[in-house]
């Protein structure tokens, strides 16, 4: 047997000539003879005749099978007089038309009195019919353990991680969404079956891009690669003048010394002091020159090991408040 067939059979069960017997309509106004029942209390003589001639108009149209209008003038007679016979017929209205919860609500709000108002019978029928209602719902509990992310359910406001929030719905397929700056935004189709919990746990990917990422800093292959080269650049007019100071050497010498009478004494300290500046000159470009050349191949092979791997990193998001700002990065 279905649901809608079990709550048919409980429905023609407590309804006789076509009138409900949830509960006796509520008792005319009249003075008190003695202390007011618990779902009398505050309320006005006045209040309680425009709750009767609403509940009787309710009644009518509940037989004529017009729903809707039953329903509005029970919550209408509801808000004047909150009547637990009122109650019962209301819930009995929603539930012909498929609206289980409200029907849920409404009932566990009159049966807050216990029996009340009520006939034993129609108080058994009454908690029969609560437990048919409740077994016709779902359950569903959320949970977003994700800090400041907002979570909808079915386009409303359900909570703001971290957070879990258990609600009871009608069976059926729901759509919940989870968004934060800087995260992709989750979407989750949720399948609530009748009398079970479903858990649905959101978890939200933050939004990344594509980098490149270097083993070295990008930059240090090409500053060794370029003092290399200007090493040697340097030592290359070194030489050069330390080839010419050895020639001038060796001219001074041959014009000088090279005859038979020999030279003097300071005409060879100036050979000796020219060929010392050259040899000096020399030694510091081949300085240079390996220094250069050693940086320059160690520019090139950092600059062959130091390729760029592509990698997924987080995106930076600046978040701004009413007393911070600042930046976070989620890894």
């Amino acid at each position: 047997m279905t649901l809608r067939a079990a709550l048919g059979l409980v429905l023609g069960a407590v309804t006789v000539f076509g009138t409900s017997t949830w509960a006796a309509a509520p008792p005319a106004a009249e003075a008190p003879v003695k202390a007011p029942s618990p779902w009398e209390k505050g309320v006005s003589e006045a209040a309680k005749k425009r709750a009767t001639a609403l509940f009787d108009k309710a009644n009518a149209l509940f037989v004529q099978k017009d729903y809707g209008k039953a329903i509005a003038a029970y919550q209408k007679a509801l808000k004047e007089w909150e009547h637990p016979s009122i109650g019962f017929n209301l819930a009995e209205s929603l539930i012909e038309v498929g609206r289980y919860l409200e029907a849920r609500a409404v009932l566990d709000r009159a049966l807050r009195f216990g029996q009340g108002p009520l006939a034993k019978a129609s108080y058994a029928t009454a908690l029969r019919y609560q437990k048919l209602v409740r077994r016709s719902l779902a359950k569903v509990r959320v949970r977003c353990d994700e800090p400041g992310a907002v979570v909808t359910f079915d386009g409303k406001p359900l909570l703001t991680g971290p957070a879990t929030k258990e609600l009871e719905v009608p069976p059926g397929t729901y759509v919940a969404v989870a968004k934060k700056a800087g995260f992709k935004v989750t979407t989750r189709n949720i399948v609530a079956g009748a009398g079970v919990t479903t858990q649905a746990s959101i978890q939200l990917d933050p939004i990344m891009e594509v980098r490149d990422v270097y083993p070295l800093p990008e930059a240090l292959p090409w500053a060794v690669l370029g003092t290399g080269l200007a090493l040697t650049a340097v030592g290359v007019p070194l030489w050069v003048v330390s080839n010419d100071r050895a020639d001038e050497a060796d001219q001074v010498f041959s014009q000088s010394c090279n005859q038979p009478n020999g030279c003097a004494v300071s005409e060879v300290a100036d050979v000796l002091a020219l060929r010392d500046e050259a040899e000096g000159m020399r030694s510091a470009s081949i300085a240079m020159f390996a220094i250069g050349g050693a940086a320059t191949l160690a520019g090139v092979i950092l600059a062959v090991m130091n390729r760029p791997e592509q990698v997924e990193v987080p995106v930076v998001v600046p978040v701004a408040g009413p007393r911070s700002a600042g930046v976070w990065v989620r890894f």
